[in-house]
C-alpha cells in the first residue's frame, strides 16, 4: 500500500456530466442555458436514455473550435512534412482545379458527341 499522499489533482476525480431529458430541458431550457453559462459545465440532453446533443457554454464551444482548428492545422503540417510529394497541394486553388477538370470533361463531351 503506497502511504505518500495523493496530490490533490490525482485525487480528485473529474466531475460527472450532468444528463436530463429532453421533455425536462425542453420544460426548463431558459434556467438550462443560464445553469450552463454560468457553471460552464455541460449537459447531456437524452431521449429514452439515448443521448442526442450536449449544452455546453459558449466560451467551452469556442475553446473547442480552436483546438480543432489547431489539431487540423498540426496534422496537415505533419502530412506535409512526411510526404514532400504533397507539399505542392498546398498550392492548389481547389475551386480553380475544380473548373478547369469540368471544362475539360465537357470539352471532352463535346468532341465524342459531335464527332471532331
Amino acid at each position: 500500500m503506497n502511504s505518500q499522499p495523493q496530490s490533490k489533482s490525482a485525487a480528485r476525480k473529474p466531475k460527472p456530466i450532468k444528463r436530463i431529458g429532453a421533455r425536462e430541458a425542453r420544460n426548463h431550457f431558459a434556467d438550462l442555458i443560464g445553469a450552463v453559462y454560468y457553471s460552464g459545465e455541460p449537459v447531456v440532453i437524452e431521449r429514452s436514455g439515448k443521448p442526442m446533443a450536449v449544452l455546453v457554454s459558449i466560451e467551452q464551444y469556442e475553446r473547442s473550435l480552436l483546438t480543432s482548428t489547431d489539431q487540423t492545422a498540426d496534422a496537415t503540417r505533419t502530412l506535409f512534412g512526411s510526404f514532400p510529394e504533397l507539399a505542392a497541394l498546398a498550392e492548389v486553388d481547389f475551386d480553380q482545379a475544380k473548373q478547369e477538370w469540368s471544362h475539360s470533361i465537357d470539352k471532352q463531351f463535346h468532341l465524342i458527341r459531335d464527332g471532331d
